[in-house]
């Protein structure tokens, strides 16, 4: 029996990725939806994909592909994979092309998973030994846990470029196509991936079909309170983590489901900044491929690309109002303005530029990829305020400490949420037959128009 929810069609679409990320109508009214532990194999009476089974990767020895380097996008994929396929893809990925490297993050998780990725492509220098420095692009997903479907999609994707690349072929995603030498300088651009950001909380999902969010860590949990368990990694990161220091009180507001120092809010934010393993982990990646530029950071369901700032809306004008400053502490994160709260975060005019401009292209090829439209914000006008994200300490590096690369973030909302689920109660976030087709399409249409802006950098 899989676990049931009373949820709204409509509510999970009001609170997204960074601020209220990705809130069920329970979550909304301040309850906790916590399930018995239930087998893998379930897929909601038929409303969403089950998790794998098998091993469709048999170790390391199929290597897996994607829908943009196969004539009609090659057969139907029916299920999820599943924590050991992802590995086992991975694995196969870098048996068959032989600048695919695995690589293992430093510090374990609670659960003692281990948080690995994979170096894909590159040039230069990066060929010797302990130099990583031929890497540009960090492509993770899978963060919150129930999020279902980034995982293959970024592995599918890079799949979709070696393919192609090794045919000498271009690769098309519904309506766009791109060309043989488009892959080719992709690849040369030289990919960090993340397939899962989250290995503990995406493990505890898969087994108990929970619509679980967070991580695993259960430090600051509260005794009977299985919901206070984890951390919601996505406001782990160090800029404005303090809200109490940095945000205006209205942001927290009133109701303790949606306050980030709550242990039992989908939102908390963790005991620090950097206090979980993954985020950490995320940190050395980019310390130690210290050119990696531009990340993309993939979520569902709110079917958007959003970028930096995530805790207010960007001026080029100021150069004084900004997070370190603080002379506007308590002040942040309101919108509209009013008198006594005026505050919009400072940017360098060229780099809002290419994050508008960046944004909207990613967009662009997701909407020409399928038939639903997907906007560009900035993340403050897309899903309102929130502390701790990722894109804002990828790009915020630069700004403490300049001999750092500066990166240009996107959060990619590659899909849209499952009506016939949360109708009947389940998850919304884990996709059926047909919007795991779709997404498949539109996420790798996205990561290629990415890769094609890095390029001109």
């Amino acid at each position: 029996m899989i676990p049931r929810m009373n949820l709204s069609i409509l509510l999970y679409y009001l609170w997204v990725w960074g601020a209220s990320a990705c809130m069920t109508e329970m979550e909304s009214r301040g309850e906790h939806p916590i399930y018995r532990r239930q087998g893998s194999g379930g897929d909601g009476n038929g409303t969403f994909l089950p998790i794998s089974t098998t091993d469709r990767f048999a170790g390391g020895n199929n290597t897996p592909r994607g829908v943009g380097s196969q004539p009609g996008g090659g057969p139907t994929v029916s299920s999820i994979m599943s924590m050991a396929e992802v590995k086992s893809a991975s694995q196969a990925l870098a048996k068959r092309f032989k600048d695919v490297e695995l690589f293992d993050a430093p510090e374990k998780t609670h659960n003692n998973a281990t948080f690995f990725g994979l170096r894909v492509g590159g040039k230069g220098d990066k060929g010797k030994p302990g130099n990583y420095r031929g890497y540009s692009v960090l492509l993770f997903a899978a963060a919150h846990a129930r999020e279902r479907g980034g995982p293959d999609h970024l592995l599918y994707f890079v799949s979709d470029l070696l393919w192609a690349r090794e045919e000498k072929k271009g690769l098309t995603y519904g309506g766009i196509r791109y060309t043989a030498r488009q892959v080719a300088n992709a690849l040369d651009l030289g990919l960090v991936v993340i397939p899962v950001a989250n290995p503990d909380g995406v493990t505890y999902d898969q087994e108990t079909n929970s619509c679980w969010r967070k991580n695993r860590n259960p430090k600051n949990a509260t005794a009977g309170d299985p919901a206070s368990i984890g951390v919601d990694l996505n406001r782990n990161y160090d800029v404005a983590w303090d809200v109490d220091k940095y945000m205006a009180p209205e942001t927290i507001g009133t109701d303790p489901l949606f306050d980030p120092r709550n242990p039992a809010s989908q939102l908390y934010h963790g005991s620090a900044a950097f206090s979980e393993p993954e985020t950490r982990n995320v940190r050395w990646v980019l310390d130690s491929h210290p050119n990696i530029g531009w990340l993309a950071d993939l979520h569902s369901v709110a079917g958007m690309v959003i970028h930096g700032w995530c805790f207010d809306t960007i001026q080029s004008d100021d150069r004084d109002m900004n997070w370190r400053n603080p002379a506007y502490d308590g002040k942040r994160g309101v919108l509209p303005d009013r008198p006594g709260f005026e505050y919009r975060e400072y940017m360098d005019q060229r780099d809002w530029d290419t994050l508008s401009l960046t944004a909207g292209r990613i967009a662009g090829g997701m909407n020409n990829a399928g038939t639903r439209s997907f906007p560009s914000w900035e993340a403050m006008h897309g899903v309102g305020p929130s502390t701790g994200c990722s894109v804002d300490h990828a790009y915020s590096r630069h700004i403490v400490d300049r001999s750092k690369n500066k990166v240009f973030g996107f959060g990619i909302e590659f899909g849209y949420g499952n009506n016939a689920a949360a109708e009947q109660g389940f998850c919304p976030f884990y996709p059926d037959q047909a919007e795991f087709d779709t997404t498949r399409y539109t996420a790798g249409a996205g990561l290629m128009e990415l890769l094609l802006q890095a390029g001109k950098k």
